[in-house]
């Protein structure tokens, strides 16, 4: 009986990278099949893209909200208990979003899943974070992201022609429910040191600057991102030649995690200098998508883009828990992604009123990624100063 007991535990513990992976993907993968979620919105309820970009931002909200809460309580946090909850939380409101519930509570079920999410990317990054290899988890997660995401955004249209446009809702409440059941026997508690349990020990200049330069990273991916369509087809494309160019890029993307590995044992190359590397790869896709016109730009532009921001995400997380161990800083990086996902659209959408669109999305692009840039490097000065 002894050792069946022991034996209980260690399997557990074998499992938990699972159950964090698990979490991590389903919490994760929604952002990348936003646009039939928005499609799914508009059709639904007779709604305009405007206003459907309104709950999205209300989404985003609600992601950072959950976020916070989790960096800024996980010392007190049930971690399994906080995954399972936030699991059904996603189940719950997504089967209501597929149930064609009133436009009311659709709204505030866009923001229960938007909590939801953030909260179990929260967790999910900080267990990673403290796991035994982060670095191999983290781009694991990567993989699987950008694998799920591709798998649905295939799906999906066959889904909603058998069931309707609330199908993708139905995918995303069948994955909670997956998280869920795989957190509760799996999924890590995250005790931490009553000593460490202070902000101050994690939120200092140099984590901070690391935070903005992953911000800066997601503000130049969605400033291209969202207004794809508008400048692939402002560069002679059609709606249906670029859908196809993008899911393309997408099932690209997959190859940006295993690069990470592969680049971390067969070079000398430092997480730091792969985030370089990764910043370069993105400077010239965004380049190559708005200056060049027809399917080289966009299909050649929307690759390069896509294995690089796959590339730096594991990259950047692997940085945080480098350099905080404990997890908060993974955990609070959920919020500064979503506020870097949501704030170019707002500005570049402000400088359109006064200046062409060209000019004003490379731009912002370009700009966000040398603060990306900047940051990092100062996080890195920081380091240095800090060591002796």
């Amino acid at each position: 009986m002894s050792g069946v007991a022991e034996a209980a535990p260690a399997r557990g513990e074998a499992l938990a990278p699972a159950a964090i992976f698990v979490a991590a993907v389903v919490s994760e993968y929604s952002l990348l099949i936003m646009p039939f979620i928005v499609g799914a919105a508009v059709d639904g309820y007779g709604i305009s893209e405007s206003f459907v970009s309104e709950i999205v931002a209300l989404h985003l909200l609600g992601m950072t909200a959950g976020s916070l809460v989790v960096s800024l309580t996980i010392d007190r946090l049930n971690a399994r208990a906080a995954v399972v909850l936030a699991g059904l939380a996603i189940a719950v409101a997504n089967a209501l979003c597929a149930a064609h519930v009133p436009l009311a509570g659709f709204i505030a079920a866009r923001a229960g899943t938007g909590i939801g999410e953030g909260m179990m990317m929260a967790l999910s990054g900080a267990a990673a974070g403290r796991s035994r290899s982060p670095e191999t988890l983290f781009t694991a997660i990567g993989f699987g992201v950008a694998a799920v995401a591709a798998i649905v955004l295939y799906a999906v249209p066959y889904l909603s022609d058998a069931f309707g446009r609330g199908s993708v809702f139905g995918v995303s409440s069948g994955l909670g429910c997956l998280a869920a059941a795989a957190a509760l026997p799996w999924f890590p508690s995250l005790p931490l040191p009553r000593e460490l349990a202070d902000w101050r020990h994690w939120l200092t200049r140099r984590n901070v600057l690391i935070l903005l330069g992953f911000a800066a990273l997601w503000s130049s991916a969605s400033s291209l991102w969202v207004y794809a369509e508008a400048i692939s087809t402002g560069n002679g494309l059609t709606l249906e030649q670029v859908g196809t160019d993008l899911s393309i890029a997408q099932i690209f993307g997959l190859a940006g995690p295993p690069l990470v590995l592969a680049l971390r044992a067969r070079s000398a190359l430092g997480m730091v200098q792969l985030i370089f590397l990764g910043l370069a790869m993105c400077l010239v896709g965004a380049v190559v998508f708005v200056e060049v016109r027809g399917t080289p730009g966009c299909l050649g532009g929307a690759i390069l883009m896509s294995i690089a921001t796959m590339f730096l995400n594991p990259c950047f997380r692997s940085l945080m828990a480098a350099v905080d161990a404990q997890g908060r800083v993974v955990a609070a990086s959920v919020a500064f992604y979503t506020i870097g996902y949501g704030f170019a659209p707002f500005l570049i959408g402000w400088a359109l009123l006064f200046f062409a669109q060209t000019p004003v999305i490379l731009s912002a692009s370009i700009g966000f990624l040398a603060i990306a840039a900047l940051s990092v490097w100062g996080g890195r000065v920081e380091e240095r100063r800090a060591a002796p």
